[in-house]
């Protein structure tokens, strides 16, 4: 993936689940431990879909939180884990990626407030934002961001440079971004100019 896929700007498209589980997952697992040991007892977190998103939920230790996730994988993940109060977000049931999407599954974010979303990411460019293939997506995911204090994005490095076609966020909305070492210079730039806080697993 990246910048070197091909046509520049063309958005890219959607690989199919089993390739993406596989794919970069000492990155993904080193990002989803990351990601964990930001989460403290007594906080609320949401975790949105994604292969990365599923790491994060492995290596989450099994303490007093609460999460709010619409990813099967997570709930997965998690259900062992009996310290953890689980929040699943009903809908519709995309096979794709094994996730629940649509107008439930807005509603039910609605009224809910998060310490912080952990939200995963098909593409990550500075000038375009965070970005995903998937409409319900993006339309869930916004509302997340609203829902949420903080928002981390949790992303291997091969993400920078994809644009996808519905954007999420921009760059400069995000609190955390945590990657790999593989960053790119300018995102490592960026994140001093934004104000972001750049976590690299």
């Amino acid at each position: 993936g990246g910048i070197d896929s091909g046509v520049v700007g063309v958005p890219q498209s959607e690989q199919h689940y089993e390739a993406k589980r596989t794919a970069n997952l000492d990155e993904k697992r080193r990002i989803g431990q990351c990601a964990a040991a930001l989460v403290k007892p007594g906080d609320t977190i949401a975790i949105d879909s994604g292969t990365t998103a599923i790491q994060l939920a492995e290596a989450l230790p099994n303490i007093e939180v609460t999460v709010v996730t619409n990813d099967f994988g997570v709930l997965s993940a998690l259900a062992p884990k009996s310290q953890i109060r689980l929040v699943m977000l009903g809908g519709e049931l995309r096979r794709k990626n094994m996730a629940f999407y649509g107008g439930l599954t807005v509603d039910a974010v609605e009224d809910l407030h998060v310490d912080m979303l952990f939200l995963g990411v098909d593409g990550f460019d500075l000038e375009r934002g965070i970005t995903t293939h998937y409409e319900p997506e993006a339309m869930l995911n916004r509302k997340m961001v609203a829902a949420a204090r903080v928002v981390a994005a949790i992303t291997d490095s091969s993400k920078f440079g994809s644009i996808c076609l519905h954007r999420i966020i921009a760059a400069s909305e995000l609190g955390v971004l945590i990657t790999d070492t593989g960053a790119p210079e300018d995102v490592r730039q960026a994140s001093q100019q934004l104000g972001f806080e750049l976590l690299l697993a």
